[in-house]
């Protein structure tokens, strides 16, 4: 017995970890350069960079995990049906409950490590991102504004600027470009000597220059300036305008904010949903991977690549059932302890009557 749940745990380490590290380098490239989208207008550091990457891996730790394993459970037991090693197993006398034992086992050690992933990890690295960009739009207030390098400095002012020096939290530019965009069509361009841009008044006041205009009908109007003061419409340079919201708040400022929004129907649904889903995340791997060690046993595809597209369109489908029955959750349609549970019991319901019809077929011995 020891040497089966040795051998079947080699496999599922084997086929788990190249799915992992495949998996992992994909997602994370993919989802942490998304998420630069938002730090990219405030020029970060190579190590802020690393950061965002590091960090949008532990966030897909959660997910990673559960997926990885669902496909190694599927691939291993695949290889021991198509290389007829489980009927030599049953051959000796092993029965499917020998090779249910590690099974389970592994799904434990993996439903553990996934509840910690997304109860803690999870909303701890959202947290520790939303930090980095507090800290990189308050230390843009603070230090010199970056030069020769594009920077967002309102909701639609862009700035360019060729040297700047900072005295008492104001920035004093020389040689700069603004570009405005005003709606869909309509832009505008400031080239000038100099300029004062004051964080805490949220404005900016040139000096010596020029300013192009074209509106949505197409037309242009230029200006030639010696003063041109402009107050800047969003804080985007103020800490306060940055804060935690859902998915990076603690457990505890969850349960504060459910207090909050009590009478707030909407809100309070989406907390709840969320609420609940840090709880009961990482029960619904149980059947996905349950799912994984039937549909092992039952495709029968001689080529691994279209196994892995079974796989991968189970998945989906399972995944969007999730996303769709906690939306419902969420939008309030269904209490959102009741989307958890409804979604565990179709995929139970779905389980017991694929083990029935494998065991009349004889695949369950």
């Amino acid at each position: 017995m020891k040497i089966l749940t040795r051998y079947l745990w080699r496999e599922f380490i084997h086929f788990g970890s190249i799915f992992f590290f495949v998996f992992s380098f994909l997602l994370t490239f993919i989802m942490g350069t998304l998420n630069l989208r938002e730090f990219v207008v405030f020029a970060p550091s190579i190590i802020h960079i690393v950061k965002i990457y590091l960090l949008t891996f532990f966030q897909l730790f959660s997910y990673l995990l559960p997926q990885s394993s669902f496909f190694s459970l599927l691939f291993t037991f695949q290889k021991l049906k198509e290389d007829r090693e489980i009927l030599a197993l049953f051959s000796l006398g092993f029965t499917i409950k020998d090779l249910l034992k590690p099974l389970f086992l592994f799904i434990g050690i993996i439903f553990i490590l996934t509840f910690l992933s997304h109860f803690f990890i999870l909303p701890y690295a959202k947290r520790l991102q939303k930090e980095i960009q507090i800290n990189i739009v308050k230390g843009l207030s603070e230090y010199n504004i970056p030069i020769k390098k594009p920077l967002l400095i309102a909701e639609g002012f862009y700035l360019y600027v060729k040297d700047s020096k900072i005295v008492e939290n104001k920035h004093f530019l020389q040689d700069l470009l603004i570009l405005e965009k005003r709606g869909e069509r309509g832009r505008g361009i400031y080239l000038a000597k100099e300029a004062l841009l004051e964080p805490k008044t949220n404005s900016i006041s040139l000096k010596e220059g020029w300013a192009f205009f074209q509106d949505r009908l197409q037309e242009f109007e230029i200006y030639n300036f010696k003063e041109y003061f402009i107050a800047l419409t969003s804080k985007s340079l103020e800490r306060e305008e940055l804060y935690f919201k859902r998915g990076e708040l603690t457990f505890e400022e969850l349960r504060e904010k459910l207090r909050e929004t009590a009478k707030e129907k909407k809100r309070y649904y989406r907390y709840l949903s969320e609420y609940y889903q840090r709880i009961f995340y990482s029960f619904s791997l149980i059947p996905l991977l349950l799912q994984a060690f039937l549909l092992g046993l039952y495709l029968k595809p001689h080529n691994r690549f279209i196994l892995f597209l079974g796989g991968i369109s189970f998945y989906l489908i399972y995944y969007w059932s999730y996303t769709f029955l906690i939306s419902l959750g969420e939008r309030g349609s269904l209490f959102p302890l009741t989307s958890h549970l409804l979604f565990n019991g179709i995929f139970y319901l779905i389980l017991l009557i694929e083990w029935q019809t494998l065991k009349r077929r004889g695949f369950l011995l």
